[in-house]
């Protein structure tokens, strides 16, 4: 016989409302662990500061609860009291849940904020990088490959026509400039040495 088919016998009308009781009561702990692990998160207090007093009156009321419900179960009080005691646990874990659902948010909006804020800042500073690198290697270019590539061509002219007569003329004190003078010394002594 399926146990959804049969009707409940009085054992089961007994640990019902104590598994009910149980799961009602974990459940209050873990939103209460969650909300503690939820303060730590925000470090200004004002987080505990705005939810802390509905989730202690949920805490309360669902507490009232549960007692008013073992009562009734035991015959200690009317079902009528259950009644008034259920609808002031539920308006608490609205209340609850109304004020822990805006201030997560909030407090879930700040953070994002704060992301995106560090986000562009990276982006900025990334940005800036590669600016500075492509403005050295232009300026690497202009100051090494260009001149390099001067006297390549002028190496590459000199083999090809034969004309040890031709010079590079770079005004440079540096190492590219003491290279090119010395080409050029180079070209003179093979000028001097084919005539």
């Amino acid at each position: 016989q399926s146990l959804l088919t049969r009707s409940p016998s009085g054992d089961d009308l007994r640990v019902r409302p104590l598994l009910l009781d149980g799961m009602i009561r974990s459940s209050i702990e873990e939103i209460e662990r969650d909300a503690t692990t939820a303060y730590r998160g925000a470090t200004d207090g004002e987080l505990k500061q705005a939810i802390a007093p509905a989730i202690s009156t949920m805490v309360s009321a669902t507490d009232s609860y549960l007692g008013t419900a073992n009562a009734v179960l035991r015959g200690q009080s009317s079902p009528t009291s259950l009644l008034h005691s259920y609808a002031t646990a539920y308006q608490g874990v609205d209340s609850a849940w109304a004020a822990s659902k805006a201030e997560l948010n909030g407090l879930l909006n700040k953070r994002l904020s704060n992301l995106l804020r560090k986000l562009r800042g990276s982006l900025l500073l990334n940005g800036l990088v590669a600016g500075l690198s492509l403005l050295f290697a232009v300026l690497a270019y202009r100051q090494i490959v260009g001149p390099l590539r001067q006297l390549e061509g002028l190496a590459g002219k000199v083999r090809d026509t034969k004309d040890y007569g031709l010079r590079l003329n770079l005004d440079r004190r540096d190492e590219i400039g003491q290279l090119a003078t010395a080409f050029n010394a180079m070209l003179a002594e093979l000028a001097a040495a084919h005539e």
